[in-house]
């Protein structure tokens, strides 16, 4: 999930439709880096906490996995999004949902 996320993060500032009014990449190193932690560390807590309440549940499968990785992330993204307001909620699905479900299939198929 985070490995996804921060390559999309990576990428982003070499994409010419997303640069800030043509700053240079360098200008863009550091808010860079603090995004990709951010999301990592997110990531991190939020899969720790789903691992925990669906072990101690005993809901081994991957598709519970799946399915409560992504609506958690989700839920996330949506409160930042009605919170704020600055985040597109199409990129947040493509950036962080969708890698989450993954990433939750695959924790499911190792806890088993």
């Amino acid at each position: 999930m985070a490995v996804v996320s921060a390559a999309t993060m990576a990428a982003m500032p070499l994409i010419s439709p997303f640069r800030m009014n043509g700053a240079s990449l360098a200008s863009l190193v550091v808010p860079g880096a603090i995004a990709i932690a951010e999301m990592v560390v997110a990531a991190a807590i939020l899969n720790l906490l789903i691992d925990l309440a669906l072990r101690t549940l005993g809901w081994r499968r991957p598709w519970i996995y799946a399915l409560a990785c992504g609506a958690a992330t989700a839920a996330l993204y949506l409160s930042m999004v009605l919170a704020f307001g600055t985040i597109n909620p199409i990129f947040a699905l493509y950036v962080a949902v969708w890698p989450a479900a993954v990433g939750g299939w695959v924790m499911g198929l190792y806890r088993r």
